[in-house]
Formats: C-alpha cells, structure tokens, sequence
C-alpha cells in the first residue's frame, strides 16, 4: 500500500465514487469500523499516513480552522483530564496543614513533584515545557531523551547516579534544564492542579512555611496566596502549631534519654510602660529557658551511665 498509484487508477476510483454518490468520508469511516480482513490493508494505511492526513488538511485554506479548532479543543480536553487527575488525592499531593510534620519538609519535594507531574500528567509535562523555550532566539531544544535522563537522575541514588548528575551539572545547558524542569514546570503544574482543587497544595503549604519561617510580612505572602504560590495566613499558622507539637513531644522524649544535654540561662526582661498607671504598671519578669542539645556520636547510651561509677 506504500507504492503510490497511477494517476489513471485514482481518476477511475474518483469517478465511481461520484457516479456512487460515496464520500470520502463514507469511505474511510466504513474502512475504518468493518472488521472484514480484506479491509485490512487499506486500514493500515490509513493509521500510518494518520499524521499526513492531518498536515493535508491542516494546510489547506478551507480546511485549516476547522482542524485547529478541533486540534485544540482536543489537546485542552487531554490537558485538563490530567490536571484533574493530578489534583486528585489518590495521587499524594494533598498537604494537609493541620497534619503537617518534619518529615515532609525535610524531604526533597521538588524531584518528588517532577517525578509525580511527568508520570501522571506527562502531557502537561510535555506542554509547559515547550512553552518556557518557545523563544527561538534562546531556544534549547530539549529531547525527549535529555528529559528522560534527567529524570532518571532523580530516581538513581546510587555512586553512578550521584557521578553522572555531577557531570551533568557542571554544563551549562544541563544546568539550564534542571532550573527550567523542576522548578518553573513544577510551579506552573502546582498552581493549575490547586486552582483545580484547593486541597492539591504541596508545593503551596511548603512554600508558605519558608515564607513564614524567612520573616516575609503578612502582606506579601497574602499576595502570593492569591496568585496560588502560597497558602493563606491562617493555613500557614496551623501548620506551624502541628510542628511545634511534634517537636514539644520529640523533646520531652528525647530528653527521657541521656543522649540528650541540657543549657540553662537565667534572662530578665524588662516590660515598661510609656504611661505607667495603677492598672497598667510596668514589670520586671526573671526567667529560665532550656535548651536541649543533642549528643551526637552517642551510639549505646549505656556509656553515659557513670554517674555509680562517679
């Protein structure tokens, strides 16, 4: 089916088909739906050349809005089936601020969200990716392969991945690439998941933790919460009262062992009055605060039981 026909046998076929008052359309949707097996060939043909048929169309001067409206209505259909699939809890990206504990924090979000995004939403993936190098004068023109070995970068953690992530980043466009793919892709996928659904805000709960812990005014990160890179105030309180209960319960236990020092200081904080008055009197407060220090290097606690011994 690959030879091309003699111009003679397609005017035979043309004509038929007018004399039979038969479509093109008719032809290829009747080919296409028959499970006959003689019809396979023609069939096969039509599925290989299917990129063709469209840039045929697509190039013609009656045909080109209709295929691109229709083109594009398809692939936002796609995209946002993939962005809702990603804002779906069963995914992992709901951060619950109530919940919040260290262990989120400390590990590596963003390879996790890279790897999550282009697994699930590979084509939102794909798309934001060719929007961030759509200048042809700064283009960059990055592969599917070079996306696919970053990639693999992330998920390796032994010596070999570790050596080759270091080569990689000691050039300038792997380095360009690993700005552009985990952080630029994975905010702009963040904030189309969390305006899909409010509650699919990982990267919204951890930024806005920095944010607290950085001194950043309220007003500022108000801001940021409405543009979807942050999560509000009061979300962001809750989630600092969660790690200050988890780290009040790892302190008092750790304190129950002897792999734990204490530091005393005695402070004095003076509280004065611009207009002291009976009711509103300045004060005096003499305090002690506590600090807990770990013991590094301690492998049996056993050796700090000398206190018999002394």
């Amino acid at each position: 089916m690959s030879a091309i026909p003699p111009a003679s046998a397609v005017n035979t076929i043309l004509q038929l088909m007018l004399a039979n008052e038969v479509s093109l359309w008719d032809l290829a949707k009747t080919v296409l739906s028959t499970p006959r097996p003689n019809y396979q060939p023609i069939k096969d043909s039509l599925q290989q050349h299917a990129v063709d048929i469209c840039c045929l169309l697509f190039s013609s001067v009656g045909c080109r809005e209709i295929v691109f409206s229709w083109a594009f209505e398809t692939v936002v259909e796609v995209l946002c089936e993939e962005i809702v699939d990603l804002s779906s809890e069963c995914n992992g990206l709901h951060f619950k601020a109530s919940k919040t504990t260290s262990t989120q924090l400390e590990d590596s979000f963003m390879r996790t969200l890279a790897l999550k995004i282009k697994k699930v939403a590979p084509n939102v993936f794909k798309m934001l990716l060719a929007l961030l190098d759509a200048n042809p004068g700064r283009r960059r023109k990055f592969s599917v392969a070079d996306i696919t070995e970053m990639l693999r970068e992330y998920e390796e953690d032994n010596d070999e991945g570790k050596a080759r992530k270091r080569q990689r980043r000691a050039g300038e466009r792997n380095a360009a690439l690993m700005i552009i793919v985990r952080e630029k892709t994975v905010i702009c996928a963040c904030i189309f998941a969390q305006n899909s659904n409010e509650r699919c805000n990982t990267l919204q709960c951890i930024f806005g933790i920095f944010l607290h812990s950085s001194g950043v005014p309220q007003r500022v990160i108000d801001v940021l919460a409405h543009a979807g890179l942050s999560i509000s105030t009061q979300s962001i309180m809750t989630a600092v009262k969660s790690l200050s209960k988890e780290a009040s319960v790892q302190i008092k236990r750790a304190v129950r062992t002897l792999t734990t020092a204490l530091a005393y200081d005695n402070f004095d904080i003076d509280f004065k009055t611009a207009q002291p008055t009976i009711e509103h009197q300045s004060q005096f407060i003499s305090s002690t605060s506590a600090t807990a220090i770990p013991l590094y290097g301690v492998d049996d606690p056993a050796v700090l039981r000398c206190s018999q011994e002394i």
